[in-house]
Order: structure tokens, then sequence, then C-alpha cells
């Protein structure tokens, strides 16, 4: 098992029109503008950038790969197929700006700001290679803004709360982001609830078994940390949370296809 916070490759890509593509000090001002707390640096050169951008999200470290080149560049590189969406996203003098993470949840989080805020800026659309799929800027921004205060940082800087327990109920939700691995997930409420879910399938019996599950209000990030049979809710606090993991997994009975599909 993955330990807190450690994820796999994750990559998205934005696709937008050349003429439409901002500078440095532009994309960090829009960023603080829309209200994230990340900082990306104001003196790189971004028209043909292929390396490593670190930034600050939350005043911590973070940082993803940035490769910018033109769309036919990308297309061959990922051998995209004629009918493949991504085609419909780009015309002649489009670029696609992929956005690489392999380190911690921080610089997911941060990648996803970073991508969801430049395509709305250039009115471009986000591919997610986890999710297989071509999201609009806005549906882009949805997710990043959901997933902002899901933060992991070292289990032993995590003070101990008093543990409550939950009991089992059915909750009528919609899925704003599905993935290989995680699901975010929204409630059908009044006051709508988010919450992400890392899931994964037992290769012997295709069973779908849920790992780990955050709840996490805009501006609120409450952790649940699954134990068994038992939810067990740690009150939000100021500093980043812990992405919490199940230490032993609970069986859902139900497959990945079911789990998975979108209620509008």
């Amino acid at each position: 098992m993955q330990k807190a916070g450690r994820l796999m490759s994750v990559t998205s890509t934005v696709f937008l029109a050349a003429r439409q593509m901002p500078d440095a000090k532009a994309w960090a001002a829009a960023i603080r503008k829309e209200g994230f707390a990340l900082e990306l640096p104001v003196n790189v050169d971004l028209r043909g950038h292929a390396d490593w951008l670190p930034c600050r999200y939350n005043a911590e470290p973070a940082g993803f790969e940035l490769t910018v080149r033109p769309c036919a560049e990308y297309f061959t590189e990922q051998e995209v197929a004629a009918d493949d969406a991504r085609r419909t996203a780009c015309r002649d003098d489009s670029l696609a700006i992929s956005f690489a993470v392999t380190s911690v949840m921080r610089d997911l989080v941060a990648a996803e700001i970073a991508a969801a805020v430049l395509a709305t800026m250039a009115r471009g659309n986000v591919w997610s290679d986890e999710a297989g799929q071509l999201f609009s800027a806005a549906e882009a921004m949805e997710i990043a803004r959901a997933r902002a205060g899901v933060i992991a940082v070292p289990e032993d800087e995590v003070p101990k709360q008093p543990e409550a327990k939950s009991v089992a109920v059915t909750l009528p939700v919609r899925v704003v982001f599905k993935g290989e691995h995680t699901l975010l997930l929204a409630s059908l409420e009044d006051k709508p609830r988010r919450f992400t879910v890392k899931v994964t399938a037992d290769p012997t019996d295709k069973e779908l078994a849920i790992v780990a599950l955050w709840e996490h209000p805009v501006g609120a990030a409450t952790v649940h940390e699954l134990l068994g049979e038992d939810i067990r809710r740690r009150r939000p606090q100021v500093r980043p949370q812990m992405v919490a993991e199940s230490k032993t997994v609970a069986r859902i009975g139900t497959s990945p296809a079911a789990l998975s599909s979108t209620q509008n």
C-alpha cells in the first residue's frame, strides 16, 4: 500500500490557442485572483518550457513537470487516434501544456489548480489521463476547488483528536470526477458536501474496496479515516490535513463500473 499522500504518476494536459497563452506573471496573478494559495514563479519563459516548475502551495514547497509544445507534437508523442476527443479541442495553432506529478498530494493539487486557471484564462480544455476524459475549463475549476484543501502532512505531525464513531447512511451523490484510483463525489443536498474516495479493485474477485475517504467542504477540509467498519472523523485544522489511509480494507458490494457511473 502506498504511504499517505503518495500517488502514482498523474498527468493532465491543457489545450489552448497559442495566441491565448499568457506569460508567467499574468498566470500567477490570475491564480491569486481566484483565491488559491498557490505561488508560481513569474520570471519563467513558458514558451517551449519542458522542465520541473517549482512553486509553493499553502506556503509549502511543491511543483510539477510542465511541458509546452504544439498539439501536433503532443498527438504524435501520445499516439492519439484520429477519433480521439482530444483532437476536437485543438486547431492548427493550438498548444498542449502538460502537467505531470509523481510525488505527493500537494503537487497534484498545485498542478490541478494551475491547469484549471490556465484553461479558464485561455478558454481552453483540460484532458485528464487518469479519468480518460476531456473537461471544460469550468469543470476543471470545480475539481480544483473541491480538492484544494486535501494536503498530505507527515503522520507524526498531525495532532491526535478525540475519535467519534459514525453510522452507515444512504447518501445520494453525483460523480464530479472519476479516475482510475480516485472518485470526487458531491452529495445531492441543499448544502452539498464533497468527498474524495480512494478505491482499489481486488484483482481476484473484481470487488471494489474503499481504502481512504475524505470529506472536504470548500474552505473547511475534514478528514475521515476508514478503519474496518468504523469511520473516524478528525476536526478541521488550520494546518494542512493528513491524508489518512485505512489499515484494513473495507469492502463494498458493488463493481468499479457501478460506483464510478456519473449521475447528473
